[in-house]
Parts: structure tokens; C-alpha cells; sequence
């Protein structure tokens, strides 16, 4: 399995997203396994019993390095994708798009999925309306178009933006006249 891992990974000259390196956690823990048990070797009989509490001691310290920082959760996490969604889905109709940037795309594709909105990544057609989906920590509008926009709605630390010049229906409820906030595209 290596063997065709390393043989794909030479031919495509990419690297994979992290999760497609998760087969490989098992072999390198057999490969820190057998280093463990070298070492415990080379250690006197007495003091073999401190290695496993300096290893312990160690991990303990980085859990809860990481936790305190909230890394996990400020890595993955998207609070206000739900409620993002909810308000997309009042103003969204057949044909819009919707741009999203990493690290928040699978939490919205989730609830686009969950409250039964379409996400098209790539379309051929002129899209009727463009919407996008920020995350104030992790970017910026500017980061996903350089066009004038319209702040829809703003829940916590997430922002939901419209293209600015769409051509709609007067009765469109998404034509831009239940907008909140102003055009300036930093909120």
C-alpha cells in the first residue's frame, strides 16, 4: 500500500488534503513503537519506568496547551454556519451561487445540505445572484472578490455578502432592498 502511495503521490507531483494522510498514522506508530522499545532497551532496568511517565507527562502538556488555546475548535469550527445557511436560504433562488473559502466550506456545504440548498461550485451559465460567505477570523471579503458588494446579514463572527450589481426582478425577494448593514465590503 506504501509502495502505491508513494508511486501516485511521485506521478501527480501534488500533496494530498491532511485527511488522505490518515492510512499512515498506523505505520508511523508501529515505527514509534519499535523506537520506544530500542530505547527501553538501552535504559537501565530502574529507570525504565520513567520514560512512559515523561511521555505521558508531555502529551498531557500538549492537550492541554491545546485546549486553552482553543486550537481544535479555531481550526474546523463555524458556528454561525447554521444560521448563515437559514438566512442564504431566505434570500437564495435557482440559478444563484454561493462563494466559500477554506476553513469553513464543509460546515457550509453541510447545513446547504441539511436546510436543502443547492451548492454549485462551477457553473456555465451567468448566475442570476452571487452570494458570499465570510468568516471575519480567517479572511476577508476582499480575499473572494474585488466587486462591490452588499452585507446581507452578519451572525457573530460570520458575514453573508451579495455581488452588488445583479440584475433582478422588482419582486425578487433577493433584488438587495431587504439588505442590512452597508455596501462597505469590510462590514
Amino acid at each position: 500500500m506504501l509502495i502505491g502511495s508513494a508511486a501516485v503521490l511521485l506521478f501527480k507531483q501534488s500533496i494530498p488534503f491532511a485527511r488522505t494522510w490518515l492510512y499512515l498514522v498506523p505505520f508511523a506508530a508501529v515505527a514509534a513503537d519499535a523506537g520506544l522499545s530500542y530505547a527501553m532497551k538501552a535504559v537501565a532496568q530502574k529507570a525504565q519506568f520513567l520514560l512512559p511517565v515523561l511521555l505521558l507527562a508531555l502529551a498531557l502538556r500538549s492537550t492541554v496547551t491545546m485546549i486553552s488555546e482553543d486550537t481544535i475548535a479555531s481550526g474546523a469550527d463555524f458556528p454561525e454556519a447554521a444560521r448563515i445557511v437559514q438566512d442564504l436560504k431566505a434570500v437564495m433562488r435557482p440559478g444563484d451561487v454561493v462563494h466559500v473559502k477554506i476553513p469553513i466550506d464543509w460546515s457550509t456545504y453541510f447545513y446547504m445540505w441539511y436546510f436543502s440548498l443547492p451548492h454549485v461550485i462551477g457553473m456555465d451559465a451567468q448566475p442570476r445572484n452571487e452570494f458570499f460567505i465570510v468568516e471575519k477570523r480567517s479572511y476577508s471579503i476582499t480575499d473572494l472578490t474585488h466587486r462591490p458588494v452588499t452585507l446581507v446579514a452578519e451572525r457573530g463572527g460570520g458575514l453573508l455578502y451579495r455581488l452588488a450589481a445583479v440584475t433582478c426582478d422588482a419582486s425578487d425577494p433577493a433584488n438587495g432592498e431587504e439588505s442590512a448593514g452597508s455596501d462597505d465590503p469590510d462590514g
